[in-house]
């Protein structure tokens, strides 16, 4: 079973919290501070699972999450959003456009 998870965060303090929580329950974790950087990694070694915040530097998280939905192999791979920068209604219909629910 792929216990792998990618922790898309820009914030170190917010990634190093979760990344601590995930080891401690088992899970092998990768980091990327960007979009660029989680694209290049889910392309060399898909994730089980992707922790993906929304607003990141040269990329934002939906611009990546919309290139992994229109890619065949990363097409269903499973993203969660975790975000403080979820606001307005013109972000929730980007994001639910994107699956996000």
């Amino acid at each position: 079973m792929n216990r792998s998870i990618l922790i898309v965060e820009d914030n170190d303090s917010v990634a190093t919290a979760i990344d601590g929580l995930l080891t401690r329950r088992g899970y092998r974790t990768r980091r990327a501070k960007d979009g660029i950087e989680a694209l290049d990694l889910i392309l060399a070694e898909a994730p089980a699972v992707v922790l993906l915040d929304l607003k990141l530097p040269r990329m934002s998280g939906v611009e990546l999450l919309k290139k992994l939905r229109r890619t065949p192999e990363t097409r269903k791979l499973p993203v969660i959003v975790i975000t403080g920068a979820y606001k307005g209604e013109g972000n929730a219909r980007a994001a639910r456009a994107l699956g996000v629910g």
